[in-house]
Order: C-alpha cells, then sequence, then structure tokens
C-alpha cells in the first residue's frame, strides 16, 4: 500500500511512537510480499521479541529488512546499515525506506 510518508512521520510523533508501531508492522508484511524471500520475518513476532528483548531483536528485523530492501530494490545496499539505524533513530529510519521501496513498487 502506497503511504504519504511526511504524514506517518507526524502520526508516529503525535501518537508518541503508537502509530509507528503500527507503520511498522504493516510494513513489514508489505516488505516480505515484495521480497518474497529468505528474509521474512512474521510482524506480530518481530513487536513482540522487540518489546521482550528490550529492543535488542530489533537489530535482528533492522538486518533482514535490509536483506528485503535489497531483494525489493535490486541495489547492493549493505543490510548491515539498516541494523546500525535501528538503535539511532528508533526504528524510523528503516521503516521510512522500506516505505520508500514499498512506494515505488505500487
Amino acid at each position: 500500500m502506497k503511504r504519504n510518508i511526511l504524514l506517518t512521520i507526524i502520526l508516529s510523533f503525535i501518537t508518541f511512537g503508537i502509530y509507528l508501531v503500527y507503520w511498522m508492522y504493516k510494513v513489514n508484511n508489505e516488505s516480505n510480499k515484495l521480497a518474497n524471500g529468505d528474509y521474512q520475518t512474521e510482524s506480530i513476532i518481530v513487536i513482540l521479541f522487540t518489546i521482550i528483548t528490550f529492543g535488542i531483536y530489533g537489530l535482528y528485523w533492522g538486518y533482514k529488512q535490509g536483506k528485503n530492501y535489497c531483494l525489493i530494490t535490486g541495489s547492493e545496499f549493505p543490510p548491515v546499515i539498516f541494523m546500525i539505524f535501528v538503535p539511532t533513530s528508533g526504528f524510523l529510519i528503516p521503516t521510512i525506506l522500506l516505505q520508500v521501496a514499498i512506494n515505488d513498487k505500487y
């Protein structure tokens, strides 16, 4: 689904990150469908494990989504960069990058 990135960022800030969790859930599902590869993660598992492990699982999610990003865009973007963005941006930058890739496909 094509989403307005600026609006979703604003909603994420207004709702103190609650919308970001929903947006991350939706982007994860859509990137799994578009990538159709070995790097798929279940959205609800990602959210639960990230909460349970106090964000450590989010690093793994970032790496997997970096691989999905490469499959969706056909680029050679290093997935480790997604992993680095997770703790520095609180999932915002990886989610934005994935949404841009998804918007380009639709």
